[in-house]
């Protein structure tokens, strides 16, 4: 497996790029965010931001923290917040992510799929903290129904459109 960040670096500030023209045959791995613009046969997990550039050929599936693709990818994509699929990109695979922005002009041939994340079955209690339930009153208030009041205002002037352009 190939481990950019031992190139390259650990620091927080450290980037990797893979320019054009490079093909890299085999897993890459990296904890620093990265630019593909070359081609890539292999599965990619970056735990970080990636970009796939506009001329990069990705062959295998992608997990990354943030992604933003430009270029070609025939895999799975699994982005844990937010991927942004642009105009001029081609996904042939699935796409798990938090959050999914695609642009007019993208082709994806696979399925879509919001990432969900299992919230927690029960709030962390804090001791000593706990409320005593109190006795609830027998009222014919209880098992009302709050009314809503909902009030139409209607003008007879045609509405504005002066600061929409």
């Amino acid at each position: 497996m190939f481990k950019l960040n031992q190139l390259i670096g650990n620091k927080p500030h450290d980037s990797f790029l893979l320019p054009k023209g490079i093909l890299i045959q085999g897993d890459i791995e990296s904890k620093i965010p990265g630019r593909i613009d070359g081609n890539v046969a292999g599965n990619i997990n970056v735990e970080s931001k990636l970009v796939i550039g506009e001329e990069a050929v990705i062959n295998g599936d992608i997990t990354a923290v943030h992604l933003i693709v430009y270029g070609r990818v025939e895999g799975n994509i699994e982005c844990k917040t937010k991927a942004v699929i642009c105009n001029n990109a081609v996904i042939k695979g699935g796409i798990i992510a938090t959050t999914l922005e695609i642009e007019e002009g993208a082709v994806i041939e696979g399925s879509m799929t919001k990432n969900r994340y299992k919230p927690l079955e029960e709030k962390p209690r804090i001791s000593g903290m706990e409320k005593t339930p109190q006795p609830k009153k027998n009222t014919a208030s209880n098992n009302a129904i709050p009314a809503i009041e909902v009030r139409k205002s209607i003008s007879s002037e045609p509405p504005s459109t002066d600061g929409w352009f």
